[in-house]
């Protein structure tokens, strides 16, 4: 952990990010379980109470970051919508609560930036024609 308090992350990606506010999200499919998570820096106030999807996310105060059950995620019908969505809610959580300026980080309305491999359920969709 960096003195400053971002969980996991190296000295270089901390300098080498182009914003003092990250929302980043991994996979380590090293370690035993394998686990995906997230986090938010600097964390926000609330963040740690924040809602994070699919069902059975935890925030982690150890760690400092939301963690998906892994093997819900792998065995759900849709384990590319199940990924999604954490990313998608852990985003949110720190964008809300950080106090980001969503409107222009995000791609709601324009055709060009579109996602088209976001579920029409899920949360990166809103705005999206069909």
């Amino acid at each position: 952990m960096l003195p400053s308090g971002a969980p996991g992350a190296s000295r270089r990606s901390a300098i080498s990010s182009p914003s003092p506010r990250v929302a980043p999200a991994a996979a380590w499919l090293g370690t035993s379980p394998a686990l995906f998570h997230g986090y938010a820096y600097p964390e926000p106030d609330g963040c740690r109470a924040a809602a994070v999807r699919p069902a059975g996310a935890t925030y982690e105060p150890a760690r400092r970051e939301f963690v998906p059950p892994y093997d819900g995620v792998r065995a759900a019908a849709s384990p590319d919508d199940g990924r999604l969505e954490f990313l998608q809610t852990t985003y949110e959580a720190a964008a809300t609560l950080g106090g980001w300026d969503r409107a222009a980080l995000e791609r709601h309305g324009d055709p060009a930036r579109s996602r088209p491999d976001c579920p029409a359920t899920a949360p990166c969709a809103k705005g999206r024609a069909g």
